[in-house]
């Protein structure tokens, strides 16, 4: 049996850690036995991956002040909050520069391969870990618009590294732009999509959006990369046009008091609903009328192959990862990143002509033959 070891700042409700559950999920664990280290051990898939049985290790535990009730009138619980803050901080930074030395959860654990499974940091520190594992990193966005770090620390840790799987080809191209000096280590691995998974998990009785209306779904961290402030001013137009329908959003993220602030002062609030995240949003995308992705940039998007599973008309903009998922826009309307207009005239055609959603909702089906997850696992167990 084989050792793996898989490498995660966190695990909350992202794309990345969503595919990384999917992985786990339908991994042979016959051949493989899995530890998870965390830089910082918090979000809702830590417990969904606890329950698969996997061990979860972290380099510092969760320190919320919500949630551990210190009020600022209790001016000690408050001073022992930040200087412990304070610590965990600087122990991340140490763990980050000298991982041999300040993991010791990991001191007498042998791996065959260690995984970073996301850009940032995590590779950092697999790139400085002294193992005789081979070391593999995961790029699921387009690395040329997603700067978390300089190019010199990047390029210097891409270097240290034995493979680097990209979630698409744009993604790989993104990679190569900076670093073409890296070619012969990359190559592309498309995210496993569970197809029949998506379609069980997708029935409900429960009748979440009203019928009278058409209702335009549209799923994300509300960050700044989703470009959803980009949607709610393409949103705001058409409403003011006199089009009657409903926008859904499904996340949780920064950005969220940004977007409920333009929701109510524009007036948006009988026909514009943030609904959090849920745990199972395949519901509310089977019975939605449309789907709009509004990215500024992506890598592989896993909710646009969700709503394809779903057979949902798409609007997505032209970024890495749609353009790849919908071949050009054969299989959904694809429209100029940032453009209100654009995305605008998008959704007012979809939302207008019947015929016109009937078809993308056939091109939809079309696609999602693509998705088999029972290749991909194979060549991700192939990979390791």
């Amino acid at each position: 049996m084989k050792n793996l070891l898989f490498i995660m700042p966190t695990l909350p409700g992202g794309g990345a850690e969503k595919v990384l559950f999917d992985i786990i999920k339908h991994i042979d664990k016959t051949k493989y036995n899995i530890d998870i280290l965390l830089i910082k051990n918090s979000g809702i898939y830590v417990e969904k991956i606890k329950k698969l049985g996997i061990n979860i290790n972290y380099i510092t535990d969760k320190n919320d002040l919500k949630k551990i009730n210190i009020s600022y009138k209790n001016s000690f619980k408050l001073f022992y909050y930040k200087f412990n803050n304070f610590i965990n901080k600087i122990f991340i930074k140490l763990s980050l520069k000298f991982p041999n030395f300040f993991i010791l959860k990991l001191k007498n654990k042998k791996y065959h391969a260690e995984i970073s499974f996301l850009e940032g940091n995590t590779t950092v520190l697999l790139s400085k870990r002294k193992t005789t594992a081979k070391k593999i990193a995961w790029v699921h966005i387009d690395l040329e618009k997603h700067r978390t770090l300089s190019n010199k620390i990047e390029k210097k840790a891409y270097e240290n590294i034995d493979e680097i799987i990209c979630v698409s080809n744009a993604s790989k191209q993104s990679v190569l732009n900076l670093y073409p000096n890296l070619k012969n280590k990359i190559k592309t691995i498309y995210n496993p999509i569970p197809k029949e998974e998506i379609l069980s998990l997708a029935t409900s009785n429960n009748n979440l959006f009203p019928k009278h209306k058409m209702n335009l779904i549209t799923i994300g961290r509300l960050a700044k990369q989703k470009g959803f402030d980009i949607l709610l001013k393409a949103h705001n137009k058409l409403i003011h046009e006199g089009l009657n329908y409903n926008l859904y959003i499904l996340g949780e993220g920064p950005e969220k008091e940004n977007l409920a602030n333009y929701i109510q002062n524009n007036s948006l609030e009988d026909n514009t609903f943030l609904l959090g995240f849920k745990e199972n949003p395949y519901p509310y995308i089977k019975q939605a009328d449309i789907f709009v992705s509004s990215s500024r940039y992506e890598g592989y998007p896993l909710v646009i192959c969700e709503a394809l599973c779903l057979e949902k008309p798409i609007i997505a903009t032209k970024c890495t990862g749609p353009i790849e998922i919908l071949n050009n826009g054969e299989y959904g309307v694809l429209v100029d990143v940032e453009n209100v207009d654009d995305l605008a005239n998008a959704m007012k055609k979809l939302i207008l002509d019947k015929n016109y959603r009937i078809k993308y909702t056939n091109l939809s089906k079309e696609r999602n033959k693509i998705f088999n997850i029972e290749k991909i696992i194979h060549e991700i167990e192939n990979l390791f």
